[in-house]
C-alpha cells in the first residue's frame, strides 16, 4: 500500500513525459493554424487542406492530453490536501446534498452505460419513433433532455454547458417529459413505449 507523498510522487513523474508531449503538439497545432491561415491568403488550396489536417489532428491530440494532464493534477491536488479540490468543507461536514452529489454522478454514469448498450439493440423503426417523439421538444429542452437523459450528465453539468441556472434546466426538463408523456399517450402510435 502506497501513503499519499508517495502517489503524488509517482504522479508527478509520469506526468512529465505527457506536459511534454502536450507542449509539442501544442506548439505544432499552432504553427499549422498560421501556416494554414497564410495558405489562405495565398489562395494556395492543397497546402491549405494539408495544413487544416495537420491542425485538427494536432488539436485533438493536444486536447486528449490536456484532459489526461487536468485530471492527473486534480488527483494529485486531492491528495495533496487530503480533500477534493474547490471544496472548502471536509465531506463530514458538508450538507447532505452536498454529500450525496456524487453518488448521483456515479450513478448518472452507470445509467449511461446501460444506455449506451442499449441503443445497439434498437431497431432503425425504433431510433425513428424517438426522434419522432422528441421533435415535439424545443430546441432548449431537447438540448437538456438529450444530455440528461441520453448522455447521462448531471444537472449542474448541463446548466453550465446550457448556460443557465439549474432550476432553469429543472424546469425544461420537466416540461419535456410532460411534453414527451402528452405525444406518447396521444400523438405517437408505437408499442416501444
Amino acid at each position: 500500500m502506497k501513503y499519499a507523498d508517495e502517489l503524488i510522487n509517482e504522479y508527478t513523474t509520469d506526468l512529465k513525459p505527457i506536459k511534454a508531449l502536450y507542449s509539442y503538439y501544442r506548439d505544432h497545432r499552432n504553427i499549422c493554424l498560421i501556416l494554414f491561415k497564410e495558405c489562405e491568403e495565398a489562395q494556395e488550396w492543397e497546402l491549405s487542406v494539408e495544413f487544416r489536417n495537420d491542425y485538427q489532428y494536432y488539436k485533438a491530440r493536444a486536447k486528449e492530453l490536456g484532459s489526461i494532464i487536468s485530471s492527473s493534477e486534480y488527483s494529485i491536488q486531492w491528495l495533496r490536501d487530503a480533500k477534493e479540490p474547490g471544496n472548502r468543507r471536509e465531506i463530514g461536514r458538508r450538507s447532505r446534498y452536498q454529500r450525496t452529489e456524487l453518488w448521483g454522478e456515479i450513478e448518472g454514469v452507470a445509467l449511461k452505460n446501460y444506455r449506451d448498450s442499449d441503443l445497439e439493440t434498437l431497431t432503425d423503426q425504433d431510433k425513428k419513433v424517438i426522434k419522432e417523439i422528441l421533435s415535439c421538444l424545443s430546441p432548449k429542452e431537447y438540448e437538456a433532455y438529450v444530455s440528461i437523459f441520453g448522455k447521462g450528465n448531471s444537472y449542474k453539468t448541463t446548466a453550465e454547458y446550457l448556460g443557465l441556472s439549474r432550476g432553469n434546466i429543472q424546469t425544461l426538463i420537466s416540461r419535456s417529459l410532460k411534453k414527451i408523456d402528452i405525444c406518447v399517450t396521444k400523438g405517437v402510435n408505437t408499442n416501444l413505449f
